[in-house]
C-alpha cells in the first residue's frame, strides 16, 4: 500500500456514535442518541469536515476541530468532532480507514 500514490488514497470515516446534549430551561442536561451517519469518503480530514457539515446542514464555522479519541484496537484510529447551537451540543465519533484505488496495487 505504500506504493499507492497519495492522490489515489481516500479516508473513509465510519460513524459509530452520535449523540446530543440538550440543556433545558431548568439547567437539566438531557442526552439523546442520534441516528448514525453513512460513511464519509474524503481525500483529507479538512474535506471530511466540510462533507459532514453539509450532511448535518450546519455551518462549517460551528464545527469543532477533529480530536483523536484513541487507537484501542490497534487497527484504526478513532476521532470525534461536534458542534454547539444554543442549548444543544452534538458529537460524532468515527473510526478512520484508508482506502486506495486498487488498480495501483496490481501495477508493478
Amino acid at each position: 500500500m505504500l506504493n499507492v500514490p497519495s492522490n489515489c488514497r481516500c479516508f473513509c470515516l465510519t460513524n459509530y456514535n452520535a449523540f446530543a446534549e440538550v440543556v433545558d430551561k431548568d439547567g437539566k442536561r438531557n442526552f439523546i442518541d442520534l441516528p448514525q451517519l453513512k460513511p464519509i469518503f474524503a481525500p483529507s480530514l479538512k474535506e471530511a469536515k466540510h462533507e459532514l457539515a453539509k450532511v448535518l446542514k450546519v455551518d462549517i464555522s460551528l464545527m469543532s476541530e477533529w480530536e483523536l479519541v484513541g487507537e484501542e484496537d490497534g487497527f484504526c484510529p478513532s476521532i470525534c468532532i461536534g458542534y454547539k447551537v444554543g442549548a444543544m451540543e452534538a458529537g460524532y465519533s468515527f473510526d478512520v480507514y484508508t482506502t486506495v484505488n486498487t488498480i495501483h496495487l496490481l501495477e508493478d
